[in-house]
């Protein structure tokens, strides 16, 4: 049995038009593959299809969170992730060039969408795991170590070392 089948799109059952999905991500989806970089996870994807004969379009729309540790003062942290994706389905064999065309098969039944999903979110995911903890009132972060970072950052910031070389070059 296919634990990802029900992340599918039956596009052969659908008459033209638009047709709405919507599917929950959690942890149980992401450990469907390997070595994936998130593990704790929750999502909500809605996927607005507009089946045509020739060229169909799908915008999806992506809404959750994932637990990770602040890459600046380690404390657990849940990151927001709100983005929207415009994918287009087309008959035909091969592969496309185009990372945002997906070309099926024409005795293709359905669109399995499990690794289009995890892949859009895995784009989706920010480079830094890092929260604006400044601007909110409750913030989660570890305060002892952004204070000591900030105490560091103040003790590089003396330029007067540098400023007597500077007028080596002027002689």
């Amino acid at each position: 049995m296919d634990s990802l089948r029900e992340f599918s799109i039956p596009l052969r059952s659908l008459y033209n038009g638009l047709h709405s999905f919507q599917w929950n991500l959690n942890d149980g989806f992401f450990r469907n593959f390997e070595a994936s970089p998130l593990d704790n996870g929750q999502f909500e994807i809605e996927a607005i299809l507009d089946k045509q004969d020739d060229l169909s379009t799908i915008q999806l729309n992506i809404k959750g969170s994932y637990h990770s540790n602040c890459d600046r003062c380690l404390a657990e942290i849940d990151i927001p992730i709100e983005r929207a994706h415009q994918l287009y389905v087309k008959t035909g064999t091969g592969i496309s060039e185009d990372p945002d065309l997906v070309l099926i098969s024409p005795d293709a039944t359905e669109l399995k969408m499990a690794d289009i999903l995890y892949d859009y979110i895995c784009l989706s995911l920010p480079l830094s795991q890092v929260m604006d903890c400044e601007n909110m009132d409750n913030p989660p972060c570890n305060m002892e170590v952004l204070k000591r970072i900030q105490n560091e950052e103040g003790l590089h910031s003396d330029t007067s070392v540098w400023e007597s070389l500077k007028n080596l070059n002027k002689n």
